[in-house]
């Protein structure tokens, strides 16, 4: 499994262009987002991030990345799926 998941192609790939529209349609969402449902939008952003940073910790304990992240690398991808 490891080299399955190191083996994608992050630039010259489709997957590029499937996370850039990911990313746009969750734009969107966030324009067209009623103030009311602010609150479920903060815990859904936490919840995010939480997700984010136990499944890099899975990742981490079956040596997916050949070795330890460095030490902020999953505070940083853990906050920028809060944001």
């Amino acid at each position: 499994m490891n080299k399955f998941i190191l083996s994608f192609e992050l630039i010259d790939s489709p997957l590029l262009l499937v996370s850039a529209i990911i990313a746009g349609v969750g734009v969107i969402a966030v324009v067209v987002w009623r103030p009311r449902r602010i609150v479920s939008t903060l815990v859904i952003g936490i919840a995010a991030g939480v997700v984010m940073f136990v499944v890099a910790k899975i990742l981490e304990a079956m040596n997916t990345f050949q070795g330890p992240l460095p030490g902020a690398a999953i505070w940083w991808a853990s906050g920028s799926m809060v944001a």
